[in-house]
């Protein structure tokens, strides 16, 4: 993942897990830019595929693309 990715993407989701919706600032470390459908499952590599995630629900969701335990993606796209 680039680092221009990464930007575009906690800037669309005010640097919060797309998740859980934890805020990125309480954490020692840079969410991470997770493919909703993987592309292991012919996802792709576009803006509305990925996610900022924490570490936390992106090593639950894996290869999954249906929900991650019982909180499902709700993606914060500003107009």
């Amino acid at each position: 993942m680039t680092h221009l990715q990464y930007t575009l993407v906690a800037k669309r989701a005010k640097h919060r897990c797309e998740y859980c919706h934890a805020p990125e600032i309480i954490f020692n470390l840079a969410f991470e830019v997770d493919h909703i459908v993987p592309l292991s499952r012919k996802g792709e590599d576009k803006p509305e595929n990925l996610a900022l995630s924490c570490r936390i629900c992106n090593l639950h969701k894996l290869a999954r693309i249906e929900r991650v335990g019982c909180v499902t993606l709700t993606l914060t796209h500003q107009s």
